[in-house]
């Protein structure tokens, strides 16, 4: 059973805001929104930002970067409170059975490091070795999670220079048509737009964007934390009531403690 997928209201809450604030301000200022659609302006902030980022690059990450963007839309199933509940009840079953009693138990685990991490266990690796084999895991699931966030910020730094040279060759076509005064003024304006839309761009899109990945990123690898240090202790043959006051610790620095979606089948079995 997958977990069903839910609105992540922040983000979208985040972007209602923002839109918002800066329609109200365009209207107090007397500047109607339509003022600041410019075709030639939003091709040159647009296109140079994404082909800088192109070549800064490799493609691959561009591409797992981009498949990201639909995403800060949903909320993640990543709660740290129901893989304590788990833990908790297969170092019970590993103690009263063994270790080879939590092989069925894998079948419904759908996280692939989780599953991996149990699946150490109970092959019966010695504890030293599965924190070994997990730490080197989550350190290449590290630099994973953290590759969108870096394409995202290359592209931030690039959008707001870019912003500037269009705005410069708009000027460059109104110092052209000086001698017709009455138009230098809506050129001007029109050349400027273009370094709102790189400033916009950069920091009301791309670096928030950036920030929650690697904000979902601290909080994904904080539970696979947990999971290695209960799946040792579960090796180790720790007490399960040590092994929980243990893991709570986890939870102390997660404001939330929904239990996780994608375990509610287990966690339903385990009630």
């Amino acid at each position: 059973m997958k977990p069903s997928k839910r609105v992540d209201y922040s983000s979208v809450c985040g972007v209602a805001v923002a839109l918002t604030g800066i329609l109200l301000g365009l209207k107090f200022a007397g500047i109607c929104a339509g003022d600041l659609v410019q075709i030639t302006a939003a091709l040159i902030v647009l296109g140079g930002t994404l082909g800088a980022v192109l070549m800064s690059l490799p493609l691959a990450q561009v591409r797992t970067a981009l498949r990201t963007i639909p995403t800060m839309f949903v909320d993640p199933p990543h709660g740290a409170a129901g893989v304590v509940e788990l833990l908790t009840r297969y170092s019970r079953t590993a103690r009263l059975k063994s270790l080879a009693a939590l092989e069925p138990e894998m079948k419904s685990i759908e996280d692939p490091f989780f599953r991996r991490a149990m699946s150490l266990a109970v092959d019966s690796v010695d504890s030293r070795t599965v924190r070994s084999i997990l730490e080197l895991e989550l350190s290449v699931i590290r630099n994973r999670l953290d590759n969108p966030a870096v394409f995202f910020e290359t592209a931030a730094g690039y959008a707001p220079t870019l912003g500037i040279a269009a705005a410069a060759i708009g000027l460059i076509q109104v110092m052209r048509h000086l001698d017709h005064l009455d138009l230098v003024g809506a050129g001007v304006a029109a050349a400027f737009v273009s370094t709102i839309y790189g400033i916009l761009l950069a920091n009301v899109v791309l670096l928030p964007i950036a920030t929650k990945i690697r904000a979902r990123g601290a909080e994904q690898l904080g539970t696979y934390r947990l999971i290695l240090e209960g799946i040792v202790a579960i090796v180790d043959g720790e007490n399960p009531t040590l092994l929980r006051s243990r893991l709570d610790v986890f939870l102390q620095s997660d404001e939330s403690v929904e239990k996780d979606r994608s375990l509610a089948p287990l966690l339903a079995q385990a009630r």
